[in-house]
């Protein structure tokens, strides 16, 4: 019989065999899995397609949703289900191309964090923004930010539905009130980009002087991660990473979470949501149903006399979004003024690497959705100025976007950003004081 050593050294190999075993193997779940893109040709085709999108079928997964005819929808396809989709779309006279040949070889090179730099040890400009960061670390980061420069506070707005605290951090030079500008990402917790490419933005607004005047007359009021159990699930072994509502229970107790970007309360449960507790497009039992929401607008809601402008962050399609999303032909009454604005914006973007973001009415720019942040923050929240940046890429790599181009796409995003803080800082100059 072995000494109680040796069967305590052999029980941790074993556990140690499993967890690794449980890993490689969850990693590898998406080996063989397509990403096609779909153009329809006709209403037949668009009427089918939105059936698919909104419904869970063939568990298909839709990337981008099928707006009009010949604009194209993307659909990332499980390897079991290849053959009998593609019949599926044979009988409707569909025909596809393939974006993403093996899903599995993108998400392996997302995981690649063995590298990954710990905030504490490398500080805010040594930190490795050309990796995807854990929560923790983004967490980490925040503490070191909050450390470094007393002008940065770390607060707490709310909690998840698993109880994780959603944190926030204001930068303020000024014990005055001032305009703000609030910004979020990862409502959607597969789009890793939209964190890693926020981050590298303030750090570039906390150590490059060329953007000293940005934090010198505004408050900034930021939301790294709202999806926290969300993102933790995306980069769990036995979880998903292509994984994007929230992590709440449901009615349907073999389907988990909703749709935390349609379960505002504007427009809520209309088109461009799902009444389906199994789809990725799920509104929710009710509006602000989902406790991420829920904080998300409490928050806003009790600082609008000062946030002049919301940007929330997205990840694909490389365009940005102003209200009206929940219907063709709605606009607000400031529409020239974010329509201009968004323009320049995207010049701007343009400027850095040659890389297009186009710009205009939800609705019509991208699709019709409803119970989004930007139409809740313009039409209850009285927010000025409501932006949702998808950022890179249109579809080459989707969600997946390599961690070669967070960088590149933080230095797209700052400079979007830029001019929006501009012109916010010249429309409160121009203002006359009461």
């Amino acid at each position: 019989m072995l000494p109680t050593f040796g069967r305590n050294v052999i029980v941790k190999v074993l556990v140690q065999i499993f967890f690794a075993t449980l890993f490689f193997s969850a990693k590898g779940k998406f080996h063989g899995n397509q990403v096609w893109r779909i153009v329809p040709r006709n209403d037949e085709q668009l009427k089918f397609l939105h059936q698919l999108s909104s419904t869970p079928h063939y568990k298909v997964d839709t990337w981008k949703h099928p707006t009009l005819v010949d604009i194209p929808a993307d659909y990332h396809v499980p390897v079991e289900e290849l053959s009998r989709f593609k019949r599926s779309l044979s009988s409707h006279d569909i025909s596809y191309d393939v974006m993403i040949a093996n899903v599995q070889n993108l998400v392996d090179d997302q995981y690649n964090n063995e590298a990954g730099s710990t905030p504490a040890a490398s500080g805010i400009s040594g930190f490795n923004y050309s990796l995807y960061h854990t929560a923790d670390e983004v967490n980490g980061w925040m503490d070191l930010a909050q450390t470094t420069y007393d002008y940065v506070t770390k607060f707490q707005i709310g909690v998840t539905y698993q109880g994780r605290p959603i944190y926030a951090l204001k930068i303020s030079k000024s014990n005055l009130v001032r305009p703000a500008i609030y910004i979020d990402a990862l409502i959607h917790c597969r789009e890793w980009i939209a964190t890693g490419s926020l981050l590298y933005v303030l750090k570039e607004l906390l150590t490059n002087s060329s953007y000293s005047s940005l934090i010198e007359d505004l408050d900034w009021y930021v939301v790294p991660m709202i999806n926290v159990d969300g993102y933790l699930y995306t980069w769990d072994p036995s979880g998903n990473r292509l994984w994007r509502q929230t992590r709440s229970a449901q009615a349907i107790l073999t389907c988990f979470g909703a749709d935390a970007n349609r379960n505002f309360d504007d427009h809520w449960s209309g088109p461009g949501s799902s009444e389906e507790p199994c789809s990725s497009l799920y509104h929710g039992p009710m509006a602000e149903s989902e406790s991420e929401t829920r904080h998300i607008a409490r928050f806003i809601s009790g600082h609008n006399d000062t946030i002049k402008a919301v940007v929330s962050l997205h990840s694909y399609a490389q365009v940005i979004l102003y209200p009206y999303n929940y219907q063709l032909k709605q606009y607000p009454p400031n529409n020239n003024e974010q329509n201009k604005t968004a323009e320049e914006m995207s010049k701007a973007m343009f400027a850095i690497h040659n890389v297009s973001y186009d710009y205009g009415p939800g609705a019509e720019t991208l699709s019709v959705s409803t119970g989004v942040t930007t139409d809740w923050t313009q039409a209850k929240a009285d927010i000025d100025i409501n932006y949702t940046i998808e950022l890179r890429d249109t579809g080459q790599y989707g969600f997946l976007l390599p961690p070669d181009q967070i960088i590149p796409t933080g230095e797209e995003l700052l400079a979007g950003i830029e001019v929006l803080a501009k012109h916010i800082i010249e429309s409160e100059l121009s203002t006359p004081s009461p």
